[in-house]
C-alpha cells in the first residue's frame, strides 16, 4: 500500500496515556524534500507547535501517538510545499505538486495532478518551483576494485608509470533509455490534461441532494491511498472568517484547496466537513 505524506494532515495527536493534545496542520521537510522532519500541529485553541518526526511512537489510519512532547523540533526545515509548480529542465511545465509518496520519513517522489510520478532523485532543483533533470548530475565513472596497499606495495618501484586507457563511451542502460522517454512523456501532458481529469473525478462522485448532503457511497470513487482530505467531496461551501468562499459545495478537495484552507486557519473545519462532522464542527464554533 502507497504511502503519502498527506496521510499525516488533519489526524488528532494522542500521547501514550491518550490525551489528545490537538491535531496535524503540515509536515515539514528537509530543504532537499528528501526526508520528513516535523509535523507543524495545533492545539484546541488553535496555537501552533512543532513536533519532530523523530518523536513518534506509532502512526495509525486514524490518529498519530506521540512518545514526547520535550523533543526539540528539526532546525532549517521547509513546509512540505503542496501545489508547488514542477517543471522540466527545458522549461515545459509539468504540473503541480499534488502529494508525495514516501517510505517512512522517506520521500521517494513527487505525485503530480495528473497522478505522473516523479522520483525525488530526479529533481535539480527545489526552491520555489522544481525542476525535474534526470540526466542534469553529474555522474562519476564506475571504477574497478583494487586491493588494499601493504606496505610492501607502497614501496617505490623501477617500472615506469603506466598511461590509463581512456575510458570508452558505455552505452546507454535500459534505466536511462526509461528516464529519457519518462521526460517526454511528462512533459507532453498539459494542465490542461490534469484538469479534465480531476473534473472527472468529481463527475464520478455522487450527486448532492436537495438537503445539501452527499451520499455514502460516493467514497467508493475517490481515490484510494490519497490521504484523509485530498480527493474528498465537500458537503457544503467553506467559508473565511469574512464569509467569502474558499470552496464550493461538491468540488474536489486538492491541495490547492488544501493550502487555502491553512492560510485562513480553516483546515481543522476542512477537516471535520470531509470527515462527515459537520455537527461536530457546529459545536466547535
Amino acid at each position: 500500500m502507497q504511502e503519502y505524506v498527506s496521510d499525516f494532515i488533519g489526524k488528532p495527536i494522542l500521547t501514550r496515556s491518550g490525551e489528545c493534545i490537538g491535531y496535524v496542520k503540515n509536515i515539514q521537510t528537509d530543504k532537499k524534500l528528501s526526508r520528513l522532519r516535523n509535523l507543524e500541529c495545533c492545539d484546541n485553541d488553535e496555537e501552533e507547535f512543532l513536533i519532530p518526526f523523530s518523536a513518534l511512537a506509532s502512526f495509525g489510519q486514524d490518529a498519530v501517538v506521540v512518545k514526547s512532547l520535550a523533543a526539540a523540533p528539526c532546525k532549517d526545515c521547509i513546509p512540505a510545499p503542496f501545489g508547488m509548480s514542477v517543471y522540466s529542465a527545458e522549461g515545459t511545465l509539468l504540473g503541480q505538486a499534488d502529494d508525495f509518496l514516501r517510505e517512512g520519513k522517506q520521500i521517494i517522489a513527487l505525485l503530480l495532478s495528473d497522478e505522473t510520478q516523479i522520483p525525488v532523485s530526479h529533481l535539480s532543483a527545489v526552491t520555489d518551483t522544481a525542476i525535474v533533470d534526470p540526466n542534469g548530475k553529474k555522474r562519476t565513472a564506475s571504477r574497478s576494485s583494487s586491493p588494499k596497499k601493504t606496505g610492501a606495495s607502497r614501496k617505490k618501484t623501477s617500472q615506469p608509470p603506466q598511461t590509463e586507457k581512456s575510458a570508452e563511451p558505455e552505452s546507454p542502460t535500459l534505466k536511462e533509455s526509461d528516464e529519457d522517454s519518462f521526460i517526454v512523456i511528462a512533459a507532453e501532458k498539459t494542465e490542461n490534461t490534469a484538469n479534465r481529469e480531476i473534473a472527472a473525478t468529481a463527475a464520478t462522485a455522487a450527486p448532492i441532494d436537495q438537503s445539501g448532503d452527499i451520499g455514502e457511497e460516493y467514497a467508493a470513487n475517490l481515490r484510494a491511498g490519497r490521504g484523509l482530505l485530498t480527493g474528498k467531496i465537500l458537503p457544503r461551501d467553506l467559508k473565511d472568517a469574512r464569509g467569502n468562499i474558499l470552496a464550493r459545495a461538491g468540488s474536489v478537495v486538492s491541495a490547492q484547496t488544501i493550502r487555502k484552507a491553512m492560510e485562513h486557519d480553516k483546515l481543522f473545519e476542512l477537516t471535520l466537513l470531509c470527515c462527515g462532522n459537520a455537527k461536530l464542527w457546529e459545536q466547535f464554533r
